[in-house]
């Protein structure tokens, strides 16, 4: 059963499955790692010789920082031999949405969870502020957030287990590439949707209890406001097909995909029928012949979809290159799509990506 929570007030929220943290513990962390960071930088400082300050193969020297082509900061240090060490990421400004009303999206025997806020930072972050109470007194919950989107976009997010009897309160950021890659600012997610399922810890002696087992759909702006994800094609879009019948094109690529680099797609059925979109045999990899994980789907009449395309296949062949995005040249996907119930075809082409060039050819 779907289960819809309407948020009547706009909101806005985050949450990065990369980083769960409890709210209001994350200033005293911070404080304590600055004032330790300050002394030791003071001790390195001290410690290191005029000679050693001099050290600078590349024109940097020690204790000057500088940024490396993929965005990463370093800093320059002496270790006895000179060094880089990462800088810490500054910790995100989150905006919260003052108007938002906190929403309870489960309360039963066993466990209360409260949606209390929502927000969003400057860089594509969108964030949950989740309140959860296990109320049993000899069970440790653990939660899964699985089958997520934001505005159609497919996202995770992490939650940690809460021992028996416990509250914990913790600010969690919604991990999906794919707001940036398709342009979603974070203020503008309008539907969250996910698969929710709380269970005791799994123990030999005792059988597994599932005391949430549910699908949600929450409407931050209001199910009034809320809208079917329309994609305004970016200059760096490639548009494989655009005709009466629908829209596809690649608008972008995640060399970090949970399976290996991916390629995002968007989809729009302008037809008043079902569409089935797949993908025939003879696709590759810098001609390594492979089979999408996304080979079929089916996309109702009149609505748009995101997809994830990679290739399991690969996977093995992507980490032997150290995950390096620059590896793969080539693409070649052969799609056909056609009316899920005539069969009628509208696509039947191969196409061939370079991620590099962000170019495609198409052959029948």
């Amino acid at each position: 059963m779907k289960k819809v929570v309407s948020l009547a007030l706009s909101a806005l929220l985050v949450l990065s499955l990369a980083a769960c943290g409890k709210a209001g513990g994350s200033a005293t962390t911070a404080a304590s790692e600055s004032k330790s960071g300050t002394s030791s930088s003071s001790a390195s400082s001290n410690s290191t010789s005029n000679s050693t300050q001099d050290y600078s193969p590349d024109g940097i020297k020690v204790g000057e920082t500088y940024t490396t082509e993929d965005g990463k900061t370093y800093e320059r240090v002496w270790n006895g031999t000179g060094s880089d060490l990462p800088t810490p990421s500054p910790e995100p400004k989150i905006t919260y949405d003052n108007d938002f009303q906190a929403q309870t999206l489960v309360d039963n025997e066993e466990c209360t969870i409260i949606l209390q806020s929502v927000g969003y930072d400057d860089d594509y972050g969108y964030y949950w502020k989740i309140y959860f109470k296990n109320k049993t007194s000899d069970k440790k919950l653990n939660n899964w957030f699985g089958s997520c989107t934001l505005n159609g976009v497919s996202a995770s997010l992490l939650f940690p287990s809460v021992e028996p009897g416990q509250e914990e309160t913790e600010v969690c950021r919604w991990e999906s590439a794919g707001l940036k890659i398709y342009n979603i600012k974070p203020q503008d997610i309008n539907t969250v949707s996910f698969y929710l399922n709380v269970y005791n810890e799994l123990d030999d002696a005792v059988p597994r209890h599932d005391l949430v087992d549910d699908d949600f759909v929450i409407y931050p702006k209001g199910e009034k406001n809320a809208t079917e994800p329309k994609h305004e094609i970016q200059p760096t879009d490639l548009v494989l097909v655009d005709n009466d019948a629908c829209t596809l094109m690649i608008c972008g690529f995640d060399p970090d995909g949970l399976l290996g680099y991916t390629a995002k797609a968007y989809i729009e059925n302008k037809t008043d029928k079902e569409i089935m979109f797949a993908f025939r045999s003879g696709g590759s990899i810098n001609s390594f012949e492979c089979f999408p994980e996304t080979d079929t789907m089916g996309i109702d009449a009149h609505t748009n979809v995101y997809m994830d395309i990679y290739y399991r296949d690969y996977l093995d062949t992507y980490e032997a290159n150290g995950k390096d995005p620059t590896s793969i040249t080539e693409m070649v996907m052969p799609i056909v799509i056609n009316n899920f119930n005539t069969r009628d075809i509208y696509v039947d082409e191969t196409f061939t990506i370079n991620p590099q060039t962000n170019s495609v050819t198409k052959s029948e």
